[in-house]
C-alpha cells in the first residue's frame, strides 16, 4: 500500500501433500487444502472483509500421476482436482492495490519477474519434451457448488452473485488409425445449475433473472508427433452448447450491472504508477519454428456456440407507485437453436455464421393496470409458417459477418425468413417508453466510466510475456491498392423475405381489422472514410385491410405488389436521397379510411401524455439518416388511387385519380427546404348510369414548388401553362352528393366508435370482378374454358372464378376492387336444365342484354342474357323470358301446366317476382292463388285455384279470379296489369331487358289513406247494400281489396276519430263528386278528397286527402274558423278550450309562460295537425283566435306560398293584463312526394328567446308609464343557460319592449329595446351593489318564419366602443338623458355598451365639470376642445367619491351635471376623436400635444411572414353536361393568377382573371358565345378580386379591405339554351340538396363580420336574348313559364345595356347573413331600374335603346376624338377628326340598320304565325338561326333566297297543305285547304320582309366587319359517341361532328361521325373527307362545296389504293361506278385506308 498500511492477509490451514515413486518412474502425488482465506486489511474494507474463503477440513482435494509407458490411447499425466465450497468476493480495488504493491516494490517485483521467466522457460521445455516425447496430460477438476460475488463498489450491499452450481474441466486425448496423423486433444467444460441473481450482500433473498443453464465446451487442438512433420497448422476449436437460458431483467437490475462494470470490474486504478513502465524487462524466448509453428500468423482460431433456447424478460416498475411490489413483466423475446460459428485466422482473417431458427416476442403484460389485449393478440412478433410447410425453417435467421485478413474491410450479411410484426398501438408505446427507460439506464451507466476513466487514459491490455521476439522496426505488410468496388470499409446487407407489418384497429376485439403492409424488404449499408450509403429495395410490396386472426378470407387490397428502390448517399460535403418507384395503385374505401382513421386516433390517444422518446434517446444520433439535403422522387408508371364506396351493401367505384410519371425533388430539407413536384393529373368518376369511367379531370400538367422566405416562412407556389378542363355532369353530382351524405351520416350519427368500427365488409370483403346470377327459373349449368361444370341453383348467385384456383384463393387473387380488367378472350358457355342445346362462348364483357335461342327446332324458345354493372363488378345473369311480379299484400301461388304436366312454383313474396321456367314461358299456361294468414296457421285454403293464363296470349286478359273453398263465399280477384308497373308502389323487379314480358298480379281496389289521422273504412255492394269489407287504414299507408267480382258496382264510406261516418260514395269512372263530407259532433263539415285513377285495364286506385293541414307550433290552444269568425272549422274540441280557458283565468303574478304549452314545440315533438277545408259558398279565407281573446282581425288567405305575415291575437278581460299573441303564418308543400295535393299551413311562434351565454338571464316586456303613478311592475320570467323559450307578450297595452337581467342578486334591469326587426347591438348589464358591469350581446334575426332573439356574452376584447382617458384627469361619461355614470381614470380606458339601445346615441363627457356631447358612432377626427375652468378637489376624493357625494345633494339645479362640485376652476385644453379599432369605435380624450397617430403606434408591432401562395394557370376550362348527354356550356377563363400571403398581421388575398368566355355548345345555337368580354383589352382583367383580412382578431371576422371587379360583359341568350340550363341547374340542386336534417342549430349565434371598406364595383352588362318558337312540343317547359310572363310577352331582346350601380359600405359591422340580405337587396332593387332598357331593347320596337346608344356614341366620338388630338398636336388633330368622323358613321349606320332588321324581322315573324303552318315557321326559324349574313353581299343574296321561298312555299301550299290534312280525314282536308288559301298571301309577304331583313343585317355588319367583338367559340361542341359514353375531349372528333351536323342544313345531324380528315390537293385546293354512320361525302373550299356524297350502303368493301388516292366501288349508279379520295402523300393514303376500311366493312357486315 502506498501509505505503508497491510493490504490483505491470505491464511491456509489444515493442508496435507503426499508423494509416492516407484522404481519404473511412475510417482502419484496427493493431498488436500483445508481451510483459505484472504481478508481485506485496508481501512476501506468495512463490509467485505473475507475476499476469499474455503471452509471445510478437506475443500480442496488433489491428486496427480505419472504413468511410465502406458498402454496405446492412454495419458501419461493424470490429475484429480476437488474444491469445495468457494467463496469469492471480486473487489477491483484490493486487485488494483495489490498490483499497486507488486509494481512498485523492487525486490517483490523483480523476484515475480524471474520466477515467471523461470516458470516459462520450464514450461516450455515441458511443452518440447511433450512433443518430443508425444506425451499427454489428462486432467480432471470438479468444482462444488462455488459462486462469485461482485458488490456494486466497496461500500454498497448491493452485489452480483454467480452460482456455479457442480462444474466440471477435463480433457482427454485421440488419434486416427493413420500414424502419422495428429494427436487431438479435447477439452470439456460441463456447467450445470449455474445462477446469476441479484440482492443485498447482507440478505438472502435476490431478484433472479438466470437459472439452470447446462454448458458444455469442448476445445480440439492438434498437436504434432513428428518433428518433421510441420507444414500442418495447429488447429483450435472451442463448441459450447448450453440448454435453455432465462434471463428476466428489470431497469434496476440493469442498472445495478452496469454500476458493477464501470464502479468495481473495470475499477479505478492502473497497472502501473505514473512515470513507471507498464512492465519490467523481461527474457523472451522464441520457439523454434523449425519444430513447431504457433505464431500468430497461421494459426486457425474456431468457436462453435450452441444455445436450444434464449429467453429475455423485461420487467419494470415504471408503473408502479409502491416498489416493494414486484415488478410488472412487459415484453418478452424467446429464440430457439441459436448456433454461432466464428473462425479466425491471420492470414484468411475472421468470419462468423450465425443462425437463429425461431424468434419470437410476446406481450407479458398482465390486465391489471393495463389495458385488456386479447391473448391472440399477445405473440406480436412471429416468423410465417408457409403455406408449402407447417414447421419453420431450421435457419430463420441467418447471419455472416467477414473480415478479411490485413485489410480494414468488413461485411455483414443478414437473411431473415418470412415474419409478422403486429403494432398494437397501447402496447407499442408502452414499449417505446419501457425500452427507452432501459436504453436510458445504459447510456447513464456507460457514461459513468467515460467519466471516470476516458479511453486516452484507460490503461491498454497488457500482455506480460510473448512468445517470439518482436522487432520494432518492422514495417507493416504491403497491401494492393483496393479497387472502387472494394474501396468500402463497411458493408451491410439486409434480405428480409416476404415480411409483414400490421397495425391493429381494436385490441379487444378478436374479429378487429388491421392495415398490413408485406413484401420483401433489402437494406444496405456502405461506408468508407469518404461516403456512407444507404440502399432499400422493396420487392413486391402490398398494402391491405383484413381481419387479423383471418387473414386469408378477409384480405381487402389497398395497395397492389409494387417495387421501390432509395439510395441514399452521404458525404462530407453533400447528403442526398435518389428514390425510384414503379407504377402504384391504391385501391381505399369509404370503411378503408374509417378503419384507418379509428387506427391513428388509436395511436394519438395512445401517445398522448407518454414521455417522448426524444427525451430518452437524445443521445442516440439519428438525425443524419433524415438530413438529405437533396431528395428525388421518380415514378417509371402511373400513380393511380381508385376510392370506393363501401358504406351501402353494394360497393360502387367513386373517383379514379392518375398521376402520370411524377417526379418530385426536395432540397436543402434541414436548413432552408425546397421541394418540387411536377406530374400530370387525371380524375375520372363512375357513371353507374352506363358503368363507365368518365373523366372529370381531363389531362393536366402542373408544378408545384415550396420553398423557405426570409422570415422564416414557406413559399408555395401552383404553376400550369395547361388548361385545367373539369367537366360536369348530373351522373357525377349524383355520384359524389349520394356517397357524401351517406359518409356524412354515418361519421357524425354513429353512436359510438365502437359501432363504425362494426361495421358489415361482407360486400367489400368478397367483392369479385365477375357474378353470375341465375334467373331463368330452373337449374343452370355454366363453364370457363376448359374448366369444371359448375351448378347454379333457381336465384342463386356467385362469383365467377376465371381460374380452378379455390375460392379463397381467388379471393385473395381479385381483392383489387377496380373497375374489372377487361377479358378479351374470356367467354361463358352454360346449359338450361331440360332437352335444349348448349350456349356456348358467349363474351363476359360486352355489357348489354341478348336474346339466345337454345332450341334448334323452336326458335321462340329464348333465354335473355344480359351483362350489366353492379357498384364495382361485373353481373352475367341468364334469365327467363317472362316473370311474374306480385303487387299484392299476399303470398300467390303459382302453378304453370304444360301439355298435362303441372308444377307448383313459388310462393312468391308481396312486392317481389318470380322467373318462370324456360319451358313454360313461351307455350305454358299459368295459375294464380293467394295464400292467407288463415291458409299457413289452418293447412287449408280458403280459395281455389284461378283460371289458366295461357302464357302466350299474356297481356289480353285483364283479370283473374279465384272462386271460394266451400263453405267460404267470398271470392279472390287479382288485376293483371300485363307489363305495366303500378304507380308509386312499383314492384322491386329488374328493368325489363328486350323482349322479356312481365305479367304483374295487383288488387282490383288500392285505397291509400293520405290524411293526417287513422281512418275507418267499408266497401259496400250498392246494388244489394251488402257489406264486402270492413277495416282501417293508418296514414300514410294503403291496403289492397281483392274480395269483389269483376264489374262489381262498389260504394266507400269513411270514418275518423271525431267524425261520423260519411255517406256511401260510388267507386267508378261516374263519379258524381270527388268529394267525401264528414261531419264532426257539431256536424261541421270536413270535405275529404277523393283522387280516383285506372291503372291498366282492371285496377283502380282511391286516394283519399285534404287541401290543408294546419300545424300549431305556438304554444297555443288555437281556434280555426272561417266567414270571418262566424264559423269554427270542424275537427276542433271545445272542452279542451274550456279547460285551457280556466287555467288562464287563474293565472295571477306567475311566469307569463306557465299556461303555453310549447314543449313539445322546443323539442321537436310531433304536433298532430289539423284537416281543413273551405266551404264552397265561402271564399279561401281563414281566422283564428284563442280561448281567451277575439277572433284575428287579419284574414288569412292559403291562395299563395311562402311567408303570409303575423297575426296579432289579444286576449279578453279577466288577465291582470290583457295578453297579446304574435303569431306568423306560412303556407307551402310537405317535403312527402306523395303529399304534393296537400298544403301545409304552418302557425309558429313571432319570437323565440335563445339564451346562449353561461349565465340565467330573467326577462319582462317593458312596464308601461301610468298617468300621475309609477309604472306597474311586469311579470318577469327566466331562461336559463342553453334555454330555447316561446315568447307572447303578457301586456298588449305596454310598448311591445325588452328589459333584462342577470338572474343572480344585485343586477338592475336593461334598458329596453325592440325584438321588431333584425338587429345586433350589445346591451349593458349593470350590478351597483358589486359594481360590475357585463355587456350583453343581442342578435336578432329571422329563420324561417320565426324571428330568433340570440343572447351570447360580448367578447370583452372587442366591445362596440371603448371610451380612452390619455389625459392626467379622471373623466365621467354617461349615455345623454341616463342618469347612469361611469368614470374612466386617468391614463386609462373601459369598454362601453348603451344603457337605453333606443335612446340617441349620445355620449356625455365631463372633464373639469365642463360637458361635452360625442356622437360614437360616427367616425371624427381630432377636435379641440377647450374648458372654461377645473375643479381643485383634495387629493384623497376620487372622481368616483365625488360622483357619489354629489348625488347625494336633492337640490341640484336642472342644467348642472351631476359630478364634481366645483372649487377652484382652471383653464384647460383638451383633443377628442372617435376612430376604429377593429370593429370597436374608440373615443380617445388626450391632451392637444399628443396625436392618435402615436397612440396607435404603440399597439403596431413588427410584421413577419408566415406563408406565401401563388397560383398560376393559363385557364380553367369548365364544361356542363346534361343527361342526355350533350354539353350545354362551356365557360374559360384565361390566365389566373392567385396570390395569398400570411403574415402576422393580415392575410392577402388577390384573383385576377386575364379574360373569360363562355360559349353556348349546343349544334342549332343562335349565338354561340353566351358570355364574354365587351372589350377585349390585353390590360384590364375581367375579374379582379381582391381581400385583406386582419388576424389580429379571432373572435370577429375582420376586413380591412374587399373589393371585386367585373368588366363589362356581354351576354347572349337563347331560349332553349335558357331551358336546357335551367333544367340542369334545377336537377342539380335537387342533388346537391341535402333531404337530411341540418346539424347546425338556427339558433346559434352567427360570427360578426366587420370591413373596413367593403367594395362591390358597378356592374354592366349587353343582354341579347333571342325567343324561339315551338317548343312547348319540345320541352315541357318554356322560359315564359320560367319567367312568369306571357308567351306573348316574350319577345326578343337585343344588346340592352344594364348597368348595376357599385355598393359601397364603410365599417359595417354584421352577420354574414345580414350582409347577404344588403347585398341581395342591393342588387334587386338595381336590376328592377333596369326594366325598362330591357323594354326598350325588344326588336319589335327596332331596339331604340340600342339606337341611341350607337348614334349617341358615334356623335361622342366625333367631337372628343379630335379635341383629345388638337390637345397634342395638328397631326393628332386631322387623325382624331378621321377616327370621330369613322366612329359617327359606323355606329350610325350600324344603329341604323339594326333597328331597321329588328323591325321587318319581327313583323314578318308576326306574319308568318298567320300562316298556321308549324313546319314552315319551324324551317324559316332554323334558317334564320343557321345563316347569318356577314355583309352587304351576303344579305342580298339571303334575302333573295328568302323571297323565293316565300313566293315558292305560297304556290306549292295550295296544293301539297290539302294533301297533308287529307290523311286525317275530311275535317283536315277543309283545314289544309284553308291553310293552302292563307299561305298564298302570307308566305311571300314574309318572304319580302325576310328579303329587307336579311339586307338590314348584312349592311349593319358591314358596318362593323373588322370590329373585334365577333367571337368564335373557343372549341367545337363536345362529341359523343354512339354509346353516349363521355370521353376526354377530342378536338378533330368535335369538328368532325360539329360539320357533319351543320352541313346542308342539317340534314345528316341525326348520323353517327365516324371519321374526317382535311387534305390539301395541289389542284382542288383545299379538301375535305367526312364519314358518318351511312354517308360518305368530298367537299372542297371554304365554304364547303359539295364535290360527291355516296351512301356507305352503295359501297363495296373492297377499297384500292392507288398513286391518285383511295378509289371506292359502288354497287350502283352512274359509270364508272367509283368515287376517288384524291391524295398522293402515302403515310396520309395509308391513315385514311386504315380508317375508312373497318367503316366500310363493318355497313356491308350489318346488311349482310
Amino acid at each position: 500500500m502506498r501509505t505503508g498500511g497491510p493490504v490483505a492477509n491470505l491464511g491456509i490451514s489444515q493442508s496435507q501433500v503426499t508423494m509416492t515413486t516407484s522404481s519404473l518412474g511412475e510417482w502419484t502425488m496427493q493431498g488436500h487444502l483445508g481451510h483459505l482465506d484472504m481478508t481485506d486489511l485496508s481501512p476501506a474494507a468495512n463490509i467485505y472483509s473475507h475476499l476469499l474463503e474455503i471452509r471445510g477440513s478437506e475443500t480442496v482435494e488433489f491428486k496427480i500421476q505419472h504413468l511410465v509407458n502406458p498402454q496405446a490411447g492412454d495419458p501419461s499425466y493424470v490429475a484429480t482436482v476437488k474444491l469445495k465450497s468457494i467463496s469469492w468476493i471480486y473487489v477491483n480495488r484490493v486487485i488494483h492495490e495489490i498490483k499497486n504493491y507488486i509494481s512498485t516494490t523492487q525486490t517483490m517485483h523483480a523476484l515475480l519477474s524471474n520466477t515467471a521467466a523461470a516458470v516459462q522457460e520450464r514450461a516450455m521445455e515441458a511443452v518440447d519434451l511433450l512433443t518430443k516425447q508425444s506425451s499427454t496430460f489428462k486432467y480432471e477438476i470438479t468444482l462444488e457448488n462455488p459462486y462469485i460475488v461482485v458488490p456494486h463498489s466497496a461500500g454498497s450491499h448491493q452485489v452480483i452473485v454467480l452460482d456455479l452450481g457442480w462444474t466440471t474441466i477435463s480433457n482427454k486425448f485421440s488419434q486416427d488409425a493413420d500414424p502419422q496423423a495428429a494427436l487431438q486433444e479435447s477439452i470439456h467444460l460441463v456447467g450445470r445449475a449455474l445462477n446469476l441473481s441479484s440482492g443485498n450482500f447482507d440478505s438472502s433473498s435476490g431478484l433472479q433473472y438466470m437459472n439452470s443453464i447446462q454448458a458444455s465446451s469442448q476445445i480440439v487442438r492438434n498437436i504434432d508427433i513428428n518433428i518433421d512433420y510441420h507444414s500442418s497448422p495447429a488447429k483450435t476449436e472451442t463448441i459450447v452448447s448450453t440448454s435453455q437460458v432465462h434471463l428476466a431483467l428489470t431497469e434496476q437490475q440493469l442498472a445495478l450491472l452496469l454500476k458493477v462494470y464501470t464502479r468495481n470490474w473495470v475499477g479505478d486504478g492502473h497497472l502501473s504508477p505514473p512515470g513507471s513502465p507498464s512492465g519490467a524487462a523481461s527474457p523472451r524466448r522464441s520457439l523454434s519454428m523449425s519444430r513447431v509453428s504457433l505464431g500468430p500468423s497461421d494459426k486457425l482460431s474456431c468457436l462453435r456456440f450452441n444455445v436450444p433456447k434464449i429467453s429475455l424478460e423485461l420487467h419494470t416498475y415504471l408503473y408502479l407507485t409502491d416498489h416493494s411490489l414486484p415488478p410488472h413483466p412487459i415484453l418478452g423475446i424467446y429464440a430457439n437453436s441459436l448456433v454461432i460459428d466464428w473462425n479466425k485466422n491471420a492470414l484468411l482473417g475472421e468470419k462468423t455464421h450465425l443462425t437463429v431458427a425461431a424468434l419470437v416476442a410476446v406481450d407479458l403484460r398482465e390486465n391489471e393496470g393495463f389495458s385488456g389485449i386479447a391473448s391472440q393478440f399477445k405473440t406480436f412478433f412471429s416468423p410465417i409458417i408457409t403455406a408449402d410447410s407447417d414447421t419453420i425453417s431450421a435457419q430463420y435467421l441467418r447471419l455472416v459477418y467477414t473480415r478479411p485478413a490485413n485489410t480494414t474491410q468488413t461485411s455483414m450479411t443478414v437473411d431473415i425468413d418470412p415474419s409478422r410484426l403486429l403494432i398494437i398501438p397501447d402496447a407499442f408505446f408502452t414499449y417505446q417508453e419501457v425500452l427507452a427507460l432501459f436504453l436510458k439506464t445504459y447510456n447513464e451507466g456507460m457514461a459513468t466510466l467515460s467519466v471516470k476513466s476516458p479511453p486516452s487514459q484507460r490503461s491498454p491490455r497488457v500482455i506480460p510475456f510473448t512468445l517470439q521476439e518482436v522487432d520494432d522496426t518492422m514495417s507493416p505488410p504491403s497491401v494492393a491498392p483496393l479497387s472502387e468496388e472494394q474501396a468500402w470499409n463497411l458493408e451491410v446487407s439486409i434480405h428480409l423475405q416476404s415480411g409483414e407489418v400490421g397495425l391493429l384497429e381494436d385490441f379487444h376485439r378478436l374479429d378487429s381489422r388491421a392495415i398490413v403492409a408485406k413484401g420483401s424488404v433489402e437494406l444496405g449499408y456502405r461506408s468508407n472514410e469518404q461516403k456512407q450509403q444507404f440502399t432499400l429495395s422493396s420487392n413486391h410490396w402490398e398494402g391491405y385491410l383484413c381481419t387479423w386472426l383471418h387473414q386469408e378470407d378477409s384480405a381487402v387490397s389497398i395497395i397492389p405488389p409494387f417495387d421501390m428502390k432509395m439510395e441514399y448517399t452521404s458525404t462530407p460535403t453533400s447528403v442526398h436521397a435518389i428514390c425510384k418507384v414503379e407504377a402504384l395503385h391504391v385501391v381505399v374505401s369509404y370503411r378503408d379510411f374509417k378503419s384507418m382513421s379509428n387506427i391513428i386516433t388509436n395511436l394519438k390517444a395512445s401517445s398522448t401524455g407518454r414521455d417522448p422518446a426524444n427525451e430518452i434517446l437524445g443521445d442516440i444520433a439519428l438525425s443524419s439518416l433524415v438530413k438529405a439535403e437533396y431528395l428525388k422522387v421518380e415514378w417509371s408508371g402511373v400513380l393511380r388511387v381508385t376510392i370506393i364506396d363501401d358504406l351501402v351493401a353494394k360497393s360502387a367505384p367513386l373517383i379514379d385519380l392518375f398521376w402520370e410519371k411524377p417526379f418530385i425533388e426536395v432540397n436543402n430539407w434541414s436548413s432552408q427546404p425546397g421541394l418540387l413536384v411536377t406530374f400530370q393529373l387525371v380524375i375520372n368518376y363512375y357513371n353507374d348510369n352506363v358503368q363507365r369511367w368518365e373523366p372529370m379531370i381531363e389531362s393536366w400538367s402542373f408544378q408545384f414548388k415550396m420553398g423557405a422566405t426570409r422570415d422564416g416562412g414557406y413559399h408555395y407556389a401552383l404553376l400550369s401553362n395547361d388548361f385545367l378542363n373539369v367537366n360536369i355532369t348530373l351522373a357525377f353530382l349524383h355520384m359524389i352528393t349520394r356517397s357524401w351524405k351517406g359518409w356524412e351520416e354515418d361519421f357524425y350519427r354513429s353512436s359510438s366508435i365502437g359501432a363504425s368500427r362494426g361495421g358489415s365488409r361482407s360486400s367489400a370483403l368478397h367483392l369479385s370482378p365477375y357474378y353470375i346470377r341465375n334467373d331463368t327459373g330452373q337449374t343452370l349449368w355454366y363453364w370457363l374454358g376448359n374448366q369444371a361444370v359448375r351448378e347454379l341453383q333457381q336465384g342463386a348467385e356467385e362469383p365467377l372464378l376465371l381460374t380452378d384456383e379455390s375460392p379463397r384463393r381467388a379471393r385473395r387473387i381479385h381483392r383489387i376492387r377496380d373497375h374489372p380488367t377487361t377479358q378479351a378472350d374470356q367467354t361463358i358457355s352454360f346449359q338450361i336444365q331440360g332437352e335444349y342445346k348448349p350456349v356456348s362462348n358467349i363474351p363476359i364483357d360486352k355489357v348489354g342484354s341478348y336474346v339466345l335461342h337454345i332450341n334448334p327446332e323452336d326458335y321462340s324458345i329464348t333465354v335473355i342474357y344480359e351483362v350489366s354493372f353492379r357498384g364495382g363488378s361485373k353481373i352475367l345473369t341468364v334469365k327467363s323470358p317472362l316473370v311474374i311480379a306480385n303487387d299484392t299484400d299476399y303470398l300467390v301461388q303459382v302453378k304453370a301446366t304444360l301439355a298435362s304436366q303441372s308444377q307448383e312454383l313459388g310462393p312468391i313474396a308481396p312486392r317481389s317476382s318470380l322467373a318462370m321456367p324456360v319451358a313454360y314461358a313461351q307455350y305454358g299456361s299459368l295459375q294464380f292463388r293467394p295464400i292467407h294468414q288463415h291458409d299457413l296457421v289452418a293447412e287449408e285454403m280458403l280459395h281455389q285455384w284461378s283460371e289458366e293464363l295461357p302464357c302466350k296470349y299474356i297481356g289480353r286478359k285483364s283479370f283473374l279470379r279465384c272462386s271460394p273453398v266451400p263453405p267460404h263465399s267470398a271470392s279472390f280477384t287479382f288485376s293483371l296489369l300485363g307489363t305495366q308497373h303500378t304507380e308509386g308502389k312499383i314492384v322491386k323487379v329488374p328493368t325489363l331487358p328486350h323482349r322479356q314480358k312481365l305479367v304483374t298480379l295487383g288488387a282490383p281496389i288500392i285505397l291509400e289513406n293520405l290524411l293526417a289521422a287513422p281512418i275507418n273504412y267499408k266497401i259496400v255492394d250498392i246494388p244489394s247494400g251488402v257489406l264486402i269489407e270492413r277495416g282501417s287504414i293508418d296514414n300514410s299507408k294503403h291496403i289492397s281489396v281483392h274480395q269483389i267480382q269483376p264489374n262489381q258496382i262498389l260504394g266507400l264510406s269513411i270514418q275518423i276519430k271525431g267524425y261520423k261516418w260519411s255517406k256511401i260514395e260510388p267507386l267508378n269512372g261516374d263519379m258524381p263528386s270527388n268529394v267525401v263530407k264528414l261531419a264532426d259532433e257539431k256536424n261541421r263539415i270536413l270535405d275529404v278528397n277523393i283522387d280516383y285513377s285506372i291503372m291498366g285495364v282492371y285496377q283502380r286506385r282511391v286516394i283519399l286527402y285534404c287541401d290543408y293541414w294546419l300545424v300549431n307550433s305556438t304554444g297555443l290552444k288555437l281556434i280555426f274558423g272561417y266567414n270571418y269568425g262566424r264559423a269554427t272549422a270542424a275537427g276542433q274540441s271545445e272542452s279542451d278550450w274550456e279547460e285551457y280557458w280556466n287555467a288562464m283565468v287563474s293565472d295571477k303574478g306567475a311566469d307569463p309562460r306557465d299556461c303555453w304549452h310549447f314543449d313539445d314545440c322546443l323539442k321537436g315533438t310531433h304536433v298532430e295537425p289539423l284537416m281543413f277545408c273551405f266551404p264552397s259558398s265561402e271564399h279561401s279565407t281563414c281566422f283564428i283566435r284563442t280561448p281567451d281573446s277575439n277572433w284575428s282581425n287579419e284574414a288569412i288567405t292559403f291562395d299563395s306560398t311562402g311567408l303570409l305575415g303575423a297575426v296579432h291575437l289579444v286576449s279578453k278581460k279577466g288577465h291582470q293584463h290583457l295578453r297579446c299573441y304574435e303569431i306568423t303564418v306560412s303556407i307551402d308543400y310537405s317535403p312527402a312526394p306523395e303529399l304534393w295535393r296537400t298544403k301545409m299551413v304552418s302557425f309558429a311562434p313571432c319570437f323565440t328567446l335563445v339564451n346562449k351565454t353561461t349565465e340565467a338571464l330573467y326577462l319582462r316586456q317593458c312596464a308601461p308609464l301610468v298617468q300621475g303613478g309609477p309604472a306597474h311592475d311586469m311579470e318577469a320570467c327566466s331562461l336559463l343557460p342553453k334555454e330555447r323559450s316561446i315568447w307572447h307578450w303578457p301586456n298588449a297595452r305596454a310598448p311591445h319592449l325588452l328589459q333584462v337581467s342577470m338572474q343572480s342578486s344585485g343586477w338592475e334591469w336593461s334598458g329596453k329595446f325592440s325584438i321588431q326587426a333584425v338587429d345586433n347591438f350589445a346591451l349593458k348589464l349593470r350590478n351597483p351593489s358589486t359594481n360590475e358591469r357585463y355587456l350583453l350581446r343581442v342578435q336578432i334575426k329571422i329563420e324561417k318564419s320565426t324571428t330568433l332573439v340570440i343572447f351570447t356574452p360580448e367578447d370583452p376584447k372587442l366591445p362596440p366602443y371603448r371610451i380612452r382617458n390619455d389625459t392626467p384627469k379622471p373623466i365621467v361619461v354617461n349615455q345623454k338623458g341616463i342618469d347612469r355614470f361611469e368614470t374612466v381614470n386617468a391614463h386609462s380606458d373601459i369598454p362601453w355598451g348603451w344603457d337605453e339601445p333606443s335612446s340617441p346615441h349620445i355620449l356625455m363627457i365631463n372633464i373639469e365639470n365642463e360637458l361635452m356631447s360625442c356622437k360614437l358612432d360616427k367616425v371624427k377626427k381630432s377636435v379641440q376642445w377647450t374648458s372654461r375652468g377645473s375643479m381643485d378637489q383634495s387629493a384623497s376624493e376620487t372622481p368616483t367619491t365625488a360622483l357619489n357625494r354629489s348625488r347625494s345633494h336633492s337640490s341640484a339645479t336642472r342644467g348642472s351635471t351631476p359630478g364634481l362640485s366645483p372649487l377652484i376652476r382652471r383653464k384647460g385644453s383638451w383633443r377628442w376623436e372617435v376612430s376604429l379599432d377593429g370593429p370597436t369605435k374608440m373615443l380617445t380624450v388626450s391632451p392637444p400635444s399628443q396625436s392618435s397617430q402615436s397612440l396607435r403606434s404603440s399597439f403596431e408591432q413588427k410584421e413577419t411572414k408566415r406563408s406565401e401562395v401563388l397560383i398560376v394557370i393559363e385557364g380553367i376550362g369548365i364544361s356542363l353536361i346534361d343527361e342526355t348527354p350533350q354539353e350545354l356550356m362551356y365557360a374559360s377563363l384565361d390566365k389566373i393568377n392567385l396570390e395569398y400571403s400570411d403574415t402576422s398581421e393580415v392575410l392577402n388575398w388577390e384573383l385576377v382573371i386575364k379574360s373569360i368566355q363562355i360559349d353556348n355548345q349546343l349544334y342549332n345555337a343562335p349565338y354561340g358565345v353566351l358570355l364574354a368580354t365587351a372589350s377585349q383589352s390585353t390590360t384590364q382583367p375581367a375579374i379582379h378580386v381582391t381581400v385583406i383580412k386582419s388576424n389580429r382578431y379571432t373572435e370577429v371576422n375582420y376586413f380591412k379591405y374587399l373589393s371585386a371587379l367585373i368588366q363589362e360583359v356581354n351576354v347572349q341568350l337563347d331560349e332553349e339554351f335558357l331551358i336546357r340550363f335551367v333544367n340542369f341547374f334545377a336537377r342539380a340542386s335537387r342533388l346537391v340538396s341535402s333531404p337530411q336534417e341540418d346539424y347546425r342549430d338556427p339558433a346559434s349565434a352567427e360570427k360578426m363580420i366587420y370591413f373596413e371598406l367593403f367594395h362591390l364595383n358597378p356592374i354592366k352588362a349587353n343582354l341579347t336574348f333571342m325567343a324561339i318558337p315551338g317548343l312547348a312540343q319540345k320541352y315541357a317547359i318554356n322560359a315564359s313559364m320560367l319567367l312568369g310572363i306571357s308567351t306573348k310577352l316574350l319577345v326578343n331582346v337585343d344588346h340592352a345595356p344594364l348597368e348595376i350601380n357599385g355598393l359601397l359600405l364603410k365599417n359595417p359591422f354584421l352577420t354574414r347573413g345580414d350582409l347577404t340580405d344588403r347585398i341581395w337587396k342591393h342588387y334587386t332593387s338595381q336590376s328592377v331600374r333596369q326594366i325598362y332598357k330591357v323594354l326598350g331593347s325588344m326588336e319589335f320596337l327596332g331596339s331604340p335603346v340600342s339606337l341611341f346608344t350607337n348614334i349617341g356614341t358615334g356623335f361622342y366620338d366625333f367631337f372628343y376624338e379630335p379635341a383629345k388630338g388638337i390637345v397634342k398636336s395638328p397631326k393628332e388633330f386631322g387623325k382624331g377628326v378621321a377616327k370621330g368622323t369613322t366612329s359617327l358613321i359606323q355606329n350610325s349606320a350600324y344603329g341604323i340598320f339594326n333597328a331597321t332588321s329588328k323591325i321587318t324581322g319581327s313583323i314578318g315573324t308576326g306574319i308568318a304565325h298567320l300562316s298556321m303552318d308549324p313546319e314552315y315557321m319551324k324551317d324559316r326559324q332554323e334558317r334564320n338561326i343557321r345563316t347569318k349574313p356577314k355583309h352587304v353581299g351576303e344579305g342580298v343574296l339571303y334575302g333573295a333566297r328568302d323571297l323565293g321561298l316565300g313566293l315558292f312555299k305560297g304556290v306549292t301550299g295550295l296544293i301539297e297543305e290539302p294533301i297533308k290534312g287529307a290523311s286525317q280525314g275530311m275535317g283536315g282536308f277543309v283545314k289544309g285547304l284553308g291553310r293552302g288559301v292563307v299561305g298564298v298571301a302570307v308566305k311571300p309577304m314574309v318572304g319580302i320582309m325576310d328579303f329587307a331583313t336579311q339586307t338590314g343585317i348584312g349592311a349593319r355588319n358591314t358596318a362593323v366587319l373588322k370590329d373585334p367583338k365577333f367571337l368564335q367559340r373557343r372549341r367545337s361542341p363536345r362529341y359523343f359517341g354512339p354509346d353516349k359514353i363521355l370521353e376526354p375531349f377530342s378536338p378533330l372528333k368535335s369538328e368532325g361532328a360539329w360539320i357533319l351536323k351543320t352541313i346542308s342544313k342539317g340534314r345528316y345531324k341525326d348520323e353517327e361521325y365516324k371519321y374526317h380528315i382535311h387534305l390539301n390537293h395541289p389542284k382542288l385546293g383545299a379538301l375535305l373527307f367526312l364519314a358518318s354512320s351511312e354517308t360518305l361525302f368530298l367537299r372542297r373550299g371554304r365554304n364547303l362545296e359539295k364535290l360527291w356524297k355516296q351512301k356507305i350502303s352503295n359501297c363495296k368493301p373492297n377499297l384500292e389504293v392507288t398513286s391518285k388516292g383511295i378509289v371506292i366501288h359502288l354497287k350502283t349508279g352512274q359509270p364508272p361506278l367509283r368515287e376517288i379520295i384524291p391524295c398522293h402523300d402515302s403515310v396520309v393514303l395509308q391513315q385514311i385506308f386504315l380508317a375508312l376500311a373497318p367503316i366500310v366493312a363493318a355497313a356491308a357486315e350489318a346488311k349482310r
